[in-house]
């Protein structure tokens, strides 16, 4: 009877041990066929790591650098005419949004030319193309801003906000219709093309 007991307990070892064996063989196996995974090298805590720009990128950095306002005033008017032949012969489309939150949003077109503003809808209205007054404010963005008046629709009051390198505008026009009655508007650009001189020039 004893070296029957005995007899299984060596049978129940040998299986035990093979069946073990064979397990830690296929778990090393599994090991050895996943791929390891390697960390990325990041930069220390607290610092961001720069991406490299694009050429494009670079190419509107670049473009988008602004040259000192200068401090004298013969300076000044010197970048202000330079600023008006670039912002003359230029057509904007723009979009208008009520102040007040009512009513729906407009589409308009302002040319600069022959150093005089018009809007496509003011015109239809009676009001006719005005000069009108540019300055450089000190972070070297341009203000334009001028009144127009028409006998049957009341006055216009615009004033305008465009980036250093004349390319994107936003502003304010007031429509004073009559003593009662003021509209207000937000606009901003949303395409600008050049135009023909016009002959006056």
């Amino acid at each position: 009877m004893k070296r029957i007991i005995l007899a299984a307990l060596v049978i129940c070892f040998l299986i035990g041990h093979t069946s073990g064996s064979e397990a830690f063989w296929w778990l090393r196996k599994k090991e050895a066929e996943e791929p390891v995974e390697v960390e990325e090298a990041r930069p220390p805590e607290g610092k961001k790591q720069e991406e490299p720009k694009k050429p494009a990128e670079q190419k509107k950095a670049a473009k988008m650098r602004v040259e000192p306002v200068p401090t004298t005033a013969d300076a000044r008017r010197a970048l202000i005419e330079k600023k008006r032949k670039l912002l003359n012969n230029t057509e904007w489309e723009i979009e208008l949004s009520p102040l007040s939150g009512k009513g729906r949003k407009q589409s308009d077109i302002i040319t600069f030319s022959n150093n005089q503003v018009s809007s496509k809808d003011l015109v239809r209205r009676g009001f006719s193309a005005t000069n009108y007054t540019l300055t450089i404010q000190d972070d070297g963005k341009v203000v334009w801003e001028t009144m127009q008046t028409s006998e049957k629709s009341g006055i216009a009051f615009w004033r305008g906000e465009l980036d250093v390198n004349i390319e994107k505008m936003h502003g304010i026009l007031s429509h004073r219709i009559d003593d009662k009655r003021t509209r207000d508007y937000s606009f901003v650009s949303v395409s600008k093309k050049a135009i023909e001189p016009s002959e006056k020039e």
